[in-house]
């Protein structure tokens, strides 16, 4: 009995050992140069030449996303500016982001001028200062 407890031990180390080792050969290259956006962090410069001045980072359902999105669009009427709009629940979008390289922490995600701010705690004012004094 106490041989087949030491042959079952070894079996699950070797296993385990096997899995590891699988996960780290399959690790995808695209994944590891990914750069996750932060709220107020600056996106770096050769990743945020890929991206329009101003964009907005969504997903279909959030529904702090859809507190942001009419601020965003108060924002393009007030000072006559379009933002590119992101929906991560679109494969081409969710793509386009990943082949940059990009994904933010969670969203909405609202980028100006290479800064991010996440969440749905700025208001139409702020987001207008920031695109105003940047």
């Amino acid at each position: 009995m106490e041989n087949k407890k030491k042959t079952l031990i070894w079996v699950m180390v070797i296993v385990i050992l096997i899995g590891l080792i699988v996960l780290v050969l399959a690790k995808n290259p695209k994944t590891s140069n990914l750069y996750t956006i932060k709220d107020k962090a600056t996106i770096p410069q050769d990743k945020c030449a890929l991206l329009e001045k101003y964009a907005i980072v969504y997903q279909t359902g959030c529904p702090h996303c859809e507190k942001v999105l009419p601020r965003i669009q108060q924002v393009e009427e007030d000072l006559n500016i379009t933002f590119k709009h992101y929906n991560l629940a679109i494969k081409v979008d969710f793509d386009k982001f990943n082949e940059i390289g990009l994904m933010p922490e969670g969203v909405p995600a609202v980028i100006i001028n290479c800064t991010a701010y996440l969440g749905d705690g700025y208001s139409v004012e702020y987001f207008e200062n920031a695109i105003l004094n940047s």
